[in-house]
């Protein structure tokens, strides 16, 4: 296995599409050659197991990131390797479903086969479990009810996976659950031909293993999923494999003979009727474990509504709001406090953005600003304002991942559409908007999926998923409804013509006429962070709305590092930096620069959030240290409470402590600093390594003679160097 099995990290394939926790370092991934695949451009290694290597990859074609799943070089000519990756992707091909990867096409290349599949941008659940140490209970059951849904539809073709784990789902930007890695699916030649429990413990990660798949009985069927995904489930909450010893078939004879472990020792919150879950699915005896998927999902369906506190009553006839299945009609608990002060101008200037658009006059708005200057929180802390002081205001958002061409494809603006088309678990995972937000997207669900259906097909084909806004909409309306039988029969339409690809001129003019629609009832107010990452799609689209939003409700926001705005690009000729130019041209001013030192004043708001008595001594100090830059400044004030250089008095108050002590720089300020130092060149940041010898200013012509340079030649490189990054 390559690693102890008492040691719950992912293994060595984090999962297979992103790199693993031991993946290779940048530089040796930079030095190992690509594979050369038709139609695509490999960009990089994502990660690599026992049997084959994951690349990023871009089909040149269709404009879109795809990963691609390469044999091993060693494995090329094994009869047997080769069959278990055809199998993977006949398996794969079978199953369509929002809860599976999909597999996009098969292949040879230099001898070599490789799978070519949608790209999940996200993250593997082993990863989220190792990093959390156990999931929110209510987070856990919604995973596992999604991966239900995914093995429930493999199994209607006749399909049991064999190898459910953590690293084999995936979750999206989403966070929705996506299965994948099918290559054990169904029995195969290879499989038959070696003894079992050899065959687990080179092929299955055997905590995970059911026991009659590990005893070799001949025939599997879903319950041995359902026991694998039990112990999944139990490992999401807490944080832990049930079992442990010394070598795999250890785990593997514990997993036979051994009773679970009692979950609510290990973690004492989670609540007996979910322990009993878990209990049920993990039963030795398949006989004695849920009788259907069906059985399972009603039940994993009912913890999660008694979670919620979900109260669902009949719908009333002729109703044309919408009531979401995945989201509490409860009151939403009140989001955690996010530390902004000051920024008073800034948010004027905002609002006076608003105002504007408000009287039809749409327009777009760009806080800009470096890395820890505020611009995330200032948004936030605007879109907060404005949705408590408009009526009616829709409040939307999505964020740039990824970087460039490595992105996904209007990945933003996907989930914008996403949540005006009633979508709201990233909204509610976000804890950023409230109940009325939440009410508001509702209200605006049935009119954008009617526009949806009337007169945008290519957004239905290319920016959603259309399963599932079938499901809502069956869900908001009535039986019968009109517009949800068009809808229907729209995205199957759709389904059976696949060649139909959305082309780029269609998709921009018909997201500006979705928008046009929404704001004729209710004024938009969006959100994009973190543009200075945008893929070329998103900048195309954000480039064309921005010149026509004018005449319509909508103001449209946008934040982005200034020192990387012309790194963002769409093509050789437009980058961000240029889309902002222009529209300014168009509009007049857009931007909203945020300095990185901010004044006195932000230091002594900062303070005064809590009670303390904290002199001017204290004060006057941490702004010298921090020039009142607003990351720096509250994460060293959180460092110095968490050291204990601050504490609390009987009052309650922050004072100084006698160990008090400013030698310290807080992680997320160092995260910062080395990633703004990385993106020198080796030789700059050389040069400033001998220059920090003379302080934290040093002079060109010192560091020039340490060099043996020409101060000539040095200075404009250093000048010229630094402002470019």
């Amino acid at each position: 296995m390559g690693q102890e099995e008492s040691d719950p990290r992912p293994a060595k394939l984090d999962h297979p599409q992103h790199g693993p926790l031991d993946a290779l370092s940048g530089a040796e991934a930079a030095r190992a050659p690509l594979p050369e695949i038709p139609g695509h451009r490999l960009l990089y290694l994502l990660g690599e197991g026992g049997m084959a290597k994951v690349y990023l990859a871009r089909d040149v074609v269709l404009n879109r990131p795809e990963a691609i799943k390469v044999l091993s070089a060693d494995l090329a000519w094994d009869e047997e390797a080769r069959a278990r990756f055809l199998q993977e992707a006949r398996v794969m091909a079978t199953l369509d479903h929002p809860n599976v990867v999909r597999i996009y096409s098969v292949g040879k290349s230099e001898g070599r086969l490789y799978l070519a599949m949608e790209y999940i941008a996200g993250e593997s659940l082993a990863r989220r479990i190792w990093e959390s140490k156990g999931l929110e209970i209510e987070d856990a059951l919604e995973i596992a009810r999604q991966c239900v849904q995914a093995v429930h539809a493999a199994w209607r073709h006749g399909i049991v996976h064999r190898d459910l784990k953590p690293s084999n789902i995936l979750l999206d930007r989403h966070g929705r659950a996506r299965v994948a890695d099918f290559g054990l699916a169904k029995s195969t030649k290879w499989l038959e031909e070696i003894t079992l429990p050899d065959a687990c413990a080179l092929l299955c990660t055997p905590h995970y293993v059911s026991p009659e798949q590990a005893r070799g009985d001949d025939q599997l069927d879903f319950r041995s999923d359902i026991y694998s995904l039990g112990i999944v489930l139990f490992e999401m909450l807490t944080g832990e494999r049930p079992h442990r010893g010394k070598n795999p078939m250890a785990v593997l004879l514990k997993n036979v003979n051994d009773p679970l472990p009692d979950l609510r020792a290990r973690r004492p919150e989670v609540p007996e009727n979910v322990a009993a879950l878990v209990e049920w699915m993990t039963r030795k005896d398949p006989g004695r474990r849920p009788g259907s998927y069906e059985q399972l999902g009603q039940r994993l369906d009912e913890l999660l509504r008694q979670l919620r506190g979900e109260i669902v009553g009949e719908r009333e006839e002729g109703r044309d709001d919408f009531r979401s299945p995945l989201v509490a009609e409860e009151p939403t608990a009140a989001a955690p406090e996010s530390i902004f002060v000051g920024r008073e101008p800034e948010l004027a200037q905002l609002e006076r953005f608003l105002h504007s658009a408000l009287e039809g006059g749409g327009r777009v708005a760009m806080v800009t600003g470096e890395a820890g200057t505020g611009k995330t929180a200032l948004l936030d802390e605007f879109a907060s304002r404005a949705g408590g002081a408009v009526a009616e205001l829709i409040v939307a958002s999505g964020t740039c991942v990824g970087v460039g061409e490595t992105g996904d494809p209007y990945g933003p603006f996907r989930q914008i559409l996403g949540l005006l088309t009633g979508d709201l678990s990233s909204a509610r995972e976000s804890g950023r908007r409230t109940r009325h937000d939440l009410d508001r997207l509702k209200r605006a669900f049935p009119r954008a999926a009617r526009t949806l259906t009337e007169s945008c097909p290519d957004l239905l084909a290319a920016l959603v998923d259309a399963d599932e806004l079938v499901r809502r909409a069956r869900h908001s309306a009535p039986r019968g409804t009109a517009w949800v039988e068009r809808l229907q029969t729209t995205t199957e339409r759709l389904a059976s013509r696949p060649e139909i690809l959305a082309q780029q001129p269609a998709i921009i003019d018909q997201y500006g006429r979705l928008l046009a629609a929404l704001a004729a009832d209710q004024p938009l107010l969006l959100s994009i962070d973190d543009l200075h990452r945008a893929d070329p799609s998103t900048l195309a689209l954000l480039h064309a709305l921005g010149r026509r939003l004018d005449g319509h409700r909508v103001l449209l926001t946008g934040a982005y590092r200034g020192s990387e705005a012309d790194r963002a690009r769409v093509g050789e000729s437009l980058s961000l930096a240029g889309i902002v130019d222009e529209l300014e041209s168009v509009h007049g001013k857009l931007r909203v620069p945020l300095d990185g030192a901010g004044d006195r004043s932000f230091v002594d708001a900062l303070i005064d959030r809590e009670p303390n008595a904290l002199g001017e001594a204290f004060r006057a100090a941490l702004y010298e240290r921090t020039g009142g830059h607003p990351l720096f400044t509250i994460e060293l004030l959180r460092a110095l409470q968490d050291r204990g250089d601050l504490e609390r008095d009987a009052q309650g108050r922050w004072i100084v402590a006698e160990t008090l002590g400013w030698d310290l720089l807080p992680e997320r300020v160092e995260a910062v600093i080395r990633g703004r130092l990385r993106k020198l060149s080796p030789r700059l940041r050389r040069l400033l390594q001998i220059a920090s010898v003379e302080g934290e200013s040093f002079t060109g012509e010192v560091l020039a003679h340490a060099t043996g340079t020409d101060p000539r030649d040095l200075v404009p490189v250093l000048g010229e160097e630094l402002v470019s990054k």
